[in-house]
């Protein structure tokens, strides 16, 4: 994409999912001039909680989602609600959040979806913070890997699993990770996590009395 046409994206995007007062922050007083675009590698992670968008309930989810962020050195996209878009430069700081994700919030599961590879990000500054958007085509192969997820399940991209290496094994643990493949190639990791203990049976562990 050309500058300009970047600028016009990222115009629209702003209009569509932050503050007013963001977009005419960037567009309307500065016309775009405080904006720099970044080319990098990232991983991005797209969450979708199974909660009413608007509900209170949602408003607790993305505290949650914000706090795991910080936690694992990742960048919330804020252009990405009522979903959620997180930034990692390390993908293995990303598939923890991911896990992590799955059991933080009690009665809410999460489709969440790994991408990784190169991004263009649009860096400026709005209401006394810096926000971090996506751009490109990116931000989609995030989400479209988070809707074919499974509520509980993480679907990793290929670029993700070459991109996490040996690490993928050591950080799924015993969980049950499902791979599809196009001949050799593959296409999809997913891992599938435990249920979450019930309040019974979590009671009974705590005695060893659970098999």
């Amino acid at each position: 994409m050309t500058a300009s046409t970047l600028l016009e994206s990222l115009s629209a995007k702003i209009q569509r999912s932050l503050p007013p007062a963001v977009w005419q922050e960037v567009f309307g007083d500065m016309a775009g001039r405080g904006v720099s675009f970044e080319q990098c590698t990232l991983t991005l992670l797209h969450a979708e909680p199974s909660v009413a968008a608007g509900s209170e309930e949602a408003a607790r989810v993305r505290r949650e989602l914000r706090w795991l962020a910080a936690s694992n050195g990742g960048r919330a996209d804020h252009s990405a609600e009522p979903g959620s878009l997180t930034l990692f430069k390390s993908p293995r700081a990303a598939l923890r959040m991911a896990l992590s994700l799955q059991h933080a919030v009690e009665a809410v599961q999460f489709r969440v979806g790994l991408y990784t590879g190169p991004c263009t990000l649009a860096v400026f500054q709005a209401q006394s913070r810096q926000w971090a958007v996506v751009v490109g085509a990116e931000r989609r192969q995030a989400a479209a890997m988070a809707f074919n997820a499974v509520a509980g399940t993480v679907a990793i991209s290929a670029g993700t699993h070459a991109a996490l290496g040996d690490a993928f094994g050591d950080e799924v643990g015993g969980a049950m990770v499902s791979e599809e493949f196009d001949g050799t190639a593959l296409v999809q990791a997913t891992v599938i996590l435990p249920p979450r203990p019930t309040a019974f049976q979590s009671s009974f562990a705590g005695l060893g009395l659970t098999s």
